[in-house]
């Protein structure tokens, strides 16, 4: 069986143009939500990685760090009962997504650190996802230190937690930024489809990213493909 960890970037509706792999409507998300909510146990990346995660566990993670999550997926999510956990550009906070060019598609804003205690509070795991959404895979050392230890270093002095996890923007490591992370003092670095089971180590961890094409039924299909390690 595989433990099944879902990636979202926006939660909002649709801009025209905007690639769809990258939203998800919020009445699409909130079909999503049932799904977990009756045929699975969602639980934080903290019980991921602890090894408290019980049987049937899945666990909702954003990447990027949005501001339409607090009007779409935080009060869905709230009324669920599912964790969740954002991986944020700290450079970006508060500004836009400055790395994603889409001719003709307007920047979408990111969460400030305001909004960012609003999710800490709502009991949100916070996350890096870099200081840039640098290539990780092509960043020397330096660069690579840089992406992740200041970042953790700026998450936790804004926010006053303590940062254990790291996703890799684009879903791009390789050995050197699978070292980086684990020096860093990250307990996890978040893959995308390229990563690896959790049982096979932390440094980084296998997502499934989740479109703005799939729909309640063929979410709760595509679990199932997920626990018997087909998608």
């Amino acid at each position: 069986m595989t433990l099944p960890v879902y990636y979202y970037h926006r939660v909002g509706p649709f801009r025209p143009g905007a690639p769809r792999k990258l939203n998800v409507d919020p009445a699409a998300f909130r079909e999503h939500l049932a799904v977990l909510s009756k045929k699975a146990k969602p639980v934080s990346l903290d019980a991921l990685v602890d090894a408290k995660a019980p049987r049937g566990a899945v666990a909702v993670t954003f990447d990027d760090g949005y501001r339409d999550l607090l009007e779409h997926a935080l009060p869905a999510l709230k009324e669920f009962r599912i964790p969740a956990a954002v991986f944020v550009v700290t450079d970006g906070a508060g500004k836009t997504d400055a790395w994603n060019e889409v001719p003709g598609v307007p920047p979408e804003p990111l969460l400030s650190w305001d909004d960012l205690k609003r999710l800490r509070d709502a009991g949100w795991t916070i996350g890096s996802h870099s200081r840039t959404h640098a290539a990780m895979d092509r960043l020397d050392a330096a660069g690579l230190k840089r992406e992740t230890e200041e970042s953790r270093a700026e998450i936790e002095r804004r926010l006053g937690i303590r940062v254990r996890h790291f996703a890799y923007p684009q879903g791009r490591f390789t050995a050197e930024a699978e070292a980086a992370v684990a020096a860093a003092g990250y307990d996890a670095g978040w893959a995308t489809r390229k990563g690896r089971p959790l049982s096979e180590g932390r440094t980084a961890i296998r997502r499934v990213p989740v479109s703005g094409y799939i729909r309640g039924t063929r979410f709760a299909w595509e679990l199932r493909l997920m626990r018997l390690g087909i998608r």
